[in-house]
């Protein structure tokens, strides 16, 4: 109990980062081809908790990334397509989310200078793709 007194202590100062970082993000990636942030309405009280993107480019993208040293995570494949269980619907979402999708650098301990980071790195892989 008392980690947990400890860290809801830090919530309101985590919430405030996350949103800071987001809105980093949210301001530069609008004006870029290459990828789309996936919204957030922090507005209404919803925490960003990941910089989700989706980029019909991913595989160069990643490639890209890695170059640049500049960490990543791919969202995981689409259970809708997994060969173990039977589906017969169709989830265009999911699929295009488990095809094109990326988590960015962020959580509330990340420096806003990596942040700035990615976003000239992004803006420099915009520039040369689109």
């Amino acid at each position: 109990a008392s980690f947990g007194l400890v860290q809801l202590s830090r919530v309101s100062r985590r919430i405030a980062r996350l949103n800071k970082i987001y809105a980093k993000y949210e301001s530069a990636i609008s004006e870029f081809k290459c990828v789309t942030l996936l919204p957030v309405n922090v507005l209404n009280g919803e925490v960003p908790l990941y910089a989700e993107v989706l980029c019909t480019e991913r595989r160069e993208l990643k490639r890209f990334l890695c170059l640049h040293n500049i960490q990543f995570r791919t969202v995981p494949p689409s259970l809708s397509i997994s060969s173990c269980i039977k589906n017969d619907g169709n989830f265009p979402n999911s699929r295009r989310f488990s095809e094109q999708g990326l988590y960015l650098p962020c959580g509330p301990e990340q420096p806003l200078e990596n942040v700035d980071f990615v976003i000239d790195a992004l803006r420099s892989f915009d520039q040369r793709y689109y």
